[in-house]
């Protein structure tokens, strides 16, 4: 599968607002941080110094607190959503289709055994809940057959955050107690205590 990366071969007249006060490593970071959503990998990918991995967590940590950061990969997002047609909707209906799957929708049983249902007797949108399904022969000629659904709860953890039901502060809380796992301190927006030169 091809990677999708934005070239940072733009003009700084070509370049949107919010990216216009970024140097080429920070514009980079951003570019390499909508790929897989890893501050880290990012942060190495983008060039800069690796250090050690506690040193690199602290500066992505770091970097991603800027708001003019996070407005570049906002705007990186929001393009990558219209060249893919993917919007919310979409995605939302997906794990929706996911997390409420119901097993009744795809087998029967009874005293004497269990039995799928054929793909025309699925409601419209169930298929998109499996992952896998999967037939085999025995030797003796008899046939097996296996489905996978896709993980349900994780379907409904991310719809749980989307309509607001878990503390909205958990990422940061999460970023902040990381970053003072490994003996920093945010003192500031934009500063790291005793890491000021990471991600510049």
């Amino acid at each position: 599968m091809a990677i999708d990366r934005q070239k940072d071969q733009l003009g700084e007249e070509d370049l949107p607002e919010c990216a216009q006060n970024l140097n080429a490593k920070q514009r980079r970071f951003c570019q390499e941080y909508i790929i897989d959503l890893d501050g880290c990998n990012a942060y190495d990918r983008a060039g800069y110094s690796p250090g050690s991995a506690n040193s690199a967590r602290v500066a992505a940590c770091r970097l991603l607190s800027n708001p003019e950061i996070q407005e570049y990969i906002a705007y990186l997002k929001k393009k990558r959503c219209e060249r893919t047609e993917i919007s919310q909707d979409k995605i939302l209906r997906h794990l929706a289709e996911i997390g409420f799957s119901d097993i009744n929708d795809f087998i029967t049983w009874t005293k004497t055994g269990i039995a799928y249902k054929g793909s025309d007797e699925l409601p419209e949108g169930a298929s998109l809940a499996i992952a896998e399904f999967s037939e085999s022969f025995t030797p003796g000629g008899g046939r097996s057959k296996s489905m996978k659904l896709y993980n349900k709860m994780d379907a409904l953890k991310l719809l749980g955050k989307h309509v607001g039901m878990f503390n909205p502060n958990d990422d940061l809380n999460t970023a902040l107690a990381t970053v003072r796992k490994y003996g920093y301190e945010l003192v500031d927006t934009y500063a790291v205590k005793d890491l000021d030169s990471l991600g510049e």
